[in-house]
């Protein structure tokens, strides 16, 4: 750490301290591979700069589709806000047979195949479509038809889009930005292991306490690629608005300030739990912000195909009179007819992440201001004698009793873990589940068709 008797100064020390974090990292993602019960060599762990390029590949992946979320959000309540209306989009080539000669053009087929493109774009049954497709063209024609892309322009018409859109538009934006929050220096496993912040280095080392927690505060930027990539949301919403020279600056100018006070807001929660929580309840805290940041990460990849149905069925709950939400908007530095500014967004954006960073340093020195041990609370104290115990009698029972009652992170590891498990589980395999009840042979038709089966009668017959 040092170098003869000279301590280092402000900036080495905090290079240095980043470079521990940085190691930090890669020890804890070693120690999840234990706890995994993968034994064997992980040859993805061990390709060095390669594994950290892959890393950074994914979660360039990841905020690409965060940014395409929004935009999905935004189009889905357009949609809703034309249905809403009377109208039904439709592919164009759908809308210019309809109008032109009515159903006497419209073939069989195409009623069906523009049915079955609506049903899987917005949801519903593709029979009732088709049957509502052939009314309205028989009655009116395309009176009641709109071409898809006229009613869902995208993030360009985002003022005049309804309330719908602009709040779905606005909730992913939230959602984004408290999942980077969230992130941390990574997905921690062990939330029972004793943890070392970057201050226990003042006890030992004659360094600045300046430099010290600034190194604390940038932590998570060091360690985890999450935020390395992070910059790359706003580049792609506001090249998508703007054009490429504008997606490139709002990257620069927008997504470092805000990546750096989430990452500040992020480490201000975990110092706030460490020394202001109980013993016990610090892994609880710590754990919740992780479980919230991973399972919003993997979400994310099921947006795109959820965002839809979940329109279609707020659309009935949502006014198109309701005001707005312009948290998008704002975001966007868009004005009331949709032009989109990037300084606007850029003063905008850069307030916010300044107030928050100012707020994140706050939090984190009040906290510190009451000591460095920890918060101590009536938790550790033993139970008086002579009182009964109602409840774990029997011994396991009383053993996982106790689990819970000295250590509520074990709340994290046996209900919020497998929950989300499963329930993404759910979500992945929601096709299967919604064929069940009408079709008995529907699990295993897909199963042949997946992998080959060497008994029973579908192996006989392949």
């Amino acid at each position: 750490m040092m170098t003869g008797d000279a301590a280092p100064g402000f900036w080495r020390t905090v290079w240095l301290l980043l470079k521990v974090s940085r190691r930090r990292a890669g020890g804890r993602q070693s120690r999840q591979r234990q706890l995994l019960n993968n034994r064997r060599v992980n040859w993805a762990a061990n390709l060095g700069s390669i594994g950290a390029i892959l890393s950074l590949l994914f979660m360039l992946l990841l905020h690409g589709l965060a940014a395409f979320s929004v935009m999905t959000a935004v189009e889905a309540g357009q949609v809703a806000r034309a249905r809403q209306h009377g109208l039904i989009p439709v592919r164009q080539w759908f809308y210019n047979d309809a109008g032109t000669a009515r159903q006497y053009i419209v073939s069989d087929q195409s009623f069906r195949s523009e049915a079955e493109h609506i049903a899987h774009e917005d949801g519903g049954d593709e029979d009732a479509i088709e049957a509502q497709l052939r009314t309205l063209v028989a009655r009116s024609g395309n009176r009641h038809l709109v071409p898809r892309d006229d009613a869902a322009p995208g993030l360009s018409a985002l003022p005049r889009s309804g309330a719908l859109a602009s709040m779905l538009g606005s909730i992913i934006l939230i959602w984004w930005f408290a999942m980077v929050v969230c992130q941390g220096e990574g997905l921690d496993l062990d939330l029972q292991r004793r943890r070392h912040p970057m201050w226990e280095w003042l006890l030992s080392h004659p360094i600045g306490a300046g430099a010290v927690f600034l190194a604390e505060m940038l932590a998570p930027l060091a360690a985890n690629p999450t935020y390395w990539a992070a910059p790359a949301f706003p580049g792609i919403l506001y090249g998508v608005t703007g054009g490429p020279e504008m997606g490139v600056a709002a990257a620069i100018l927008i997504g470092i300030p805000l990546t750096v006070a989430a990452a500040c807001v992020g480490k201000a929660l975990e110092i706030g739990a460490m020394l202001r929580l109980p013993l016990r309840s610090r892994g609880a805290a710590i754990g919740i912000i992780g479980w919230f940041g991973y399972a919003s990460m993997i979400l994310m990849f099921f947006v795109l195909r959820l965002m839809p149905g979940i329109a279609h069925g707020l659309a009935g709950w949502v006014d198109d009179g309701d005001r707005s939400w312009p948290v998008l908007r704002l975001f966007l530095g868009m004005d009331a007819a949709g032009e989109v500014s990037l300084w606007r967004g850029v003063a905008l954006c850069g307030a916010v992440s300044a107030v928050l960073i100012a707020a994140a340093v706050a939090f984190s020195a009040r906290s510190v201001g009451q000591g460095l041990s920890g918060a101590f609370s009536s938790d550790s104290a033993p139970v008086r004698p002579g009182k009964a115990m109602r409840f774990g009698r029997d011994p396991l029972f009383r053993k996982e009793y106790l689990w819970f009652v000295r250590d509520r992170s074990a709340l994290v590891q046996v209900f919020l873990i497998p929950v989300t498990v499963a329930g993404i589980q759910l979500i992945n395999f929601r096709d299967v589940m919604a064929h069940a009840a009408d079709s008995w042979n529907f699990c295993a038709r897909r199963a042949s068709s997946s992998a080959p089966i060497s008994c029973g009668y579908w192996g006989r017959n392949r």
